[in-house]
């Protein structure tokens, strides 16, 4: 029992680590945070996508998802993300194709229907259902292994 468990905490959280080599600080900060926080969010999804460099800021990496068009022009730095805009803002951060309507309408609805599909993002709750920290650093982590591959 003790080793399955050992086993499920593995597979659970090990892709996160892989995300790349992000500062230690930025990553405590978001998986401490109850509500993921659209800055941390963002370091994390734009230095594991490859558009920055791990020794850019949360306010510089949340600037760059600003600029391409990832982050709702409502969103600052501070606002908690929802699943239909962390899901938006990681597929555009690693380029991962989407089924048959991203691909026609690639919209923050698709992409997170897209990520639900694969089991990537828990659905319940539903589009506009805030993460947790962990959960956002877990789901980048994920798609971190799908990039490249999808």
């Amino acid at each position: 029992m003790k080793t399955r468990f050992l086993f499920f905490m593995l597979v659970a959280f090990l892709p996160a680590a892989f995300v790349h080599a992000q500062s230690n600080a930025v990553i405590d900060t978001l998986l401490s945070q109850k509500q993921a926080l659209a800055a941390e969010t963002c370091y994390l999804a734009m230095v594991g996508g490859g558009h920055i460099d791990e020794s850019a800021s949360a306010a510089e990496a949340f600037d760059l998802a600003r600029e391409k068009g990832w982050i709702r022009p409502d969103v600052v730095a501070n606002t908690p993300m929802n699943a239909e805009d962390v899901a938006f803002l990681v597929m555009r951060a690693f380029g991962l194709r989407g089924g048959f309507m991203y691909m026609i309408l690639p919209i923050r609805r698709y992409a997170y229907r897209e990520l639900v599909g694969r089991g990537i993002l828990n659905g319940s709750g539903g589009t506009k259902r805030i993460l947790a920290g962990d959960e956002a650093a877990a789901l980048i982590g994920k798609a971190s292994s799908l990039k490249g591959g999808d």
